[in-house]
């Protein structure tokens, strides 16, 4: 079930589609609480220090990792759609840019939380601002880190 795909779409988008064993409400619990993301989003050497995170419509969150031979890397942005499905999928649209920006500029992020085949198939679309920004970051170790960030996401999952 943890099959990770990441794949460049259309002119600025980047796909990335990641199954879980587990309910969409706890991926989507596991993607919004500040403890839970400070477990699985970062790694050994770039921890997730700070996780501020305002869940709603209009609310903002700020994402802060240490870096061993660096200055800190801060993801903030702000939540615009959060969506519940009869079903109980979710919908989440936000905004977000890093300090120091890597990515060309403010990023608009959509995530899909759809039950699929017993678990969740979380699919994310991330829209640049140019092909050349999602290029950029198509190119860097963002997939690595998102591969190896899901993998330790699914470890904490199966441990209940």
């Amino acid at each position: 079930m943890a099959d990770f795909r990441i794949e460049a779409k259309d002119t600025t988008d980047l796909v990335v589609e990641r199954q879980f064993a587990a309910k969409v409400e706890t991926v989507v619990q596991a993607f919004l609480e500040p403890d839970m993301l400070k477990k699985w989003m970062g790694s050994a050497g770039m921890p997730l220090e700070t996780a501020g995170i305002d869940p709603r419509p209009g609310g903002a969150f700020r994402y802060v990792w240490g870096l061993p031979d660096t200055d800190k890397v801060v993801l903030t942005g702000q939540f615009h759609v959060m969506d519940v499905a009869p079903n109980g999928d979710r919908a989440i649209v936000h905004s977000e840019i890093f300090e120091p920006d890597w990515t060309g500029g403010e990023t608009l992020v959509r995530t899909d939380y759809t039950a699929q085949m017993g678990g969740t198939l979380v699919r994310t679309v991330i829209t640049y601002g140019t092909a050349a920004a999602r290029d950029g970051a198509a190119a860097s170790d963002m997939g690595d880190a998102m591969r190896a960030a899901y993998d330790r996401l699914d470890g904490l999952l199966a441990a209940g």
